[in-house]
């Protein structure tokens, strides 16, 4: 996956998903942000089983792809 963003914009959706990150659960892909670049959009999307946020922005996609990466972490990074 390869893709371009404005990281300002990146980091307001990241912020929106984040709200979806289970804290308190044995299974680690739910605290975890999906990244799908794909058609000239990232995909964003998080979930704690009980609550599902997905959001969307404009990104230069170079190569087409998915990943799932640690979301405190990610929007820290990002910030």
């Amino acid at each position: 996956m390869n893709a371009t963003c404005d990281r300002e914009n990146l980091l307001r959706h990241l912020q929106v998903a984040s709200r979806g990150v289970s804290n308190r659960s044995s299974i680690q892909v739910l605290a975890g942000i999906q990244i799908a670049a794909r058609d000239g959009e990232l995909h964003l999307g998080a979930t704690d089983m009980e609550l599902s946020v997905r959001t969307r922005l404009q990104a230069d996609v170079a190569t087409e792809g998915v990943v799932v990466a640690p979301g405190k972490l990610l929007v820290d990074i990002v910030r």
